[in-house]
């Protein structure tokens, strides 16, 4: 995730959770809604909860329903993450703020989030090829995943990045999808 958006997120997290009193004052729940919304791969999770409701066919109205009484069971803090691939396909009614205060986009692996997975599978700060994916990364459509993907082939640190780099210059030359 990139530096600066993961910062707002935890900035706004802290803000939200000092704020109890504050929010019973002006009589409103103490709930914060937000929805990690992006490319499959791109880091969000799963709810089980939105699979087993479509299952079950579930209503938007039941599902709106369910969402405002998850707020309104307790005085304490109520955080909800949505997560989805296809933002433009949930209804108006889920997004609106009170609901969905916070719309993270969680799009593709940058040179910030590739530093950080490499940091903790190899426990690497630099490498000779750095400056050859980061210039790849930027070129290329390439989630988080798929690096993931690529740096768990090898353990040997030389290998797995160089596996990455022919990997990026595959995408970028179109061989890849």
């Amino acid at each position: 995730m990139d530096l600066d958006l993961k910062r707002s997120i935890i900035a706004d997290l802290d803000r939200f959770l000092k704020r109890k009193d504050y929010y019973r004052r002006l009589g409103k729940a103490w709930k914060r809604g937000y929805l990690l919304h992006g490319p499959p791969g791109s880091g969000k999770t799963s709810l089980y909860l939105f699979q087993r409701q479509q299952r079950e066919g579930i209503t938007l109205s039941g599902l709106l329903n369910f969402i405002d009484g998850l707020w309104s069971t307790s005085g304490e803090e109520n955080i909800i993450v949505f997560t989805t691939n296809y933002k433009d396909h949930l209804d108006p009614a889920l997004l609106r703020p009170g609901r969905m205060d916070m719309h993270v986009y969680m799009g593709y692996c940058g040179w910030e989030a590739f530093k950080t997975l490499a940091q903790n599978y190899f426990l690497v700060d630099d490498h000779v090829l750095f400056p050859e994916i980061q210039e790849l990364l930027s070129a290329v459509e390439v989630t988080p995943a798929e690096v993931s993907e690529m740096l768990l082939r090898n353990e040997d640190v030389d290998v797995a990045l160089q596996g990455l780099k022919e990997f990026l210059e595959e995408k970028k030359q179109g061989k890849q999808t």
